[in-house]
């Protein structure tokens, strides 16, 4: 019941202003009681037999109650009880090749995506949310799942050096839509994330953005730093460092987003990395909310039913089984 009552979602707040009128027959209902049933002294109870209807005068005494929670339970019908928006289900497609090592956000891509990312988690409780990374193989973190204190463990073990260097985005964005292609949501999204040019694994990363078209998924992809910055690598088996520069491939990403409905985004700094998830929450929320305004269920029928059923027995008791007792 707790359960049923927290999915509520009452689309005419102003409804609960009626409350005053419950608040004022109870009030009126005090008042009668007190005038009514005012208690008298007599000096002896000889010649007063005893009343067989003891139960009967408490019941009548208490029966207005019944009508003032009927008009609760009604108020609460006018307040329109729907079910709330169910959640959707995401994935989060995460490059974590060498270059997401570069400080040009802080303290570096890498760090700056995954403490924006859990935050944009903890704001959406009802999605059930999936952890994807890639470099040169793509691998799947974490299943889609409603555990998102499981979820944020895997996202703090993400580390740089794990899987041979590359970026598959190709692999990152199919392995994405693999996992989506099990969930049985209505509505699924993968952010993909990346500060690089597609050079490795074997799926091409086009053909991958058509197999999320065609399962109808929504694909927001992100380019990580700013384009122009100069930064230096580390080679593990030679020991030396060589600069390059940043590069990701902005046309592909563009093409991702268009041919899924999705949107582009450049994340060059920390704010804009905030501001990007912010603005991808919000647009998936009003996504569905317009998708399923039409399609929520009311759930106004259990109110109705214990109002009818609180006025029905107050009729019974009053013109039938109490309608002996003045």
């Amino acid at each position: 019941m707790i359960e049923y009552l927290k999915d509520i979602q009452f689309d005419n707040e102003w409804a609960w202003y009626l409350m005053l009128i419950p608040i004022l027959m109870s009030i009126w209902f005090w008042f009668i009681q007190k005038k009514s049933f005012r208690p008298y002294t007599v000096s002896t109870l000889s010649g007063i037999k005893a009343n067989n209807n003891t139960k009967k005068l408490l019941l009548k005494k208490y029966l207005p109650l019944l009508p003032i929670l009927a008009s609760i339970f009604i108020i609460a019908c006018i307040a329109r009880p729907r079910g709330s928006t169910e959640g959707i289900s995401i994935v989060l497609s995460l490059d974590i090749s060498g270059s997401m090592g570069a400080e040009d956000l802080f303290p570096n891509r890498l760090v700056a995506a995954l403490s924006v990312a859990e935050k944009f988690i903890l704001s959406r409780p009802k999605d059930r949310i999936g952890l994807v990374v890639f470099k040169a193989e793509a691998f799947t973190q974490c299943p889609i799942t409603t555990d998102h204190d499981a979820l944020l463990e895997q996202l703090s073990k993400l580390q740089l050096n794990v899987l041979s260097d590359g970026t598959a985005i190709g692999l990152g964005l199919g392995t994405a839509v693999a996992r989506l292609k099990e969930s049985k949501s209505k509505s699924k999204v993968i952010i993909l994330l990346t500060d690089g040019v597609n050079n490795a694994g074997f799926l091409d990363p086009s053909v991958a953005a058509d197999l999320a078209s065609d399962e109808s998924i929504r694909v927001y992809t992100i380019a990580v730093g700013r384009k122009d910055y100069t930064m230096q690598n580390y080679d593990p088996l030679t020991g030396q460092t060589y600069t390059v520069k940043s590069e990701f491939d902005e046309e592909l990403l563009k093409n991702i987003a268009k041919k899924t409905n999705g949107k582009y985004y450049n994340a060059s700094d920390n704010f804009k990395m905030e501001e990007i998830f912010k603005d991808i929450d919000l647009m998936e929320k009003n996504i569905i909310l317009d998708d399923q305004f039409s399609k929520k269920n009311e759930l106004f029928s259990p109110f109705a039913l214990v109002a009818i059923l609180l006025l029905l027995v107050y009729f019974i008791l009053q013109y039938s089984y109490l309608k002996s007792i003045s």
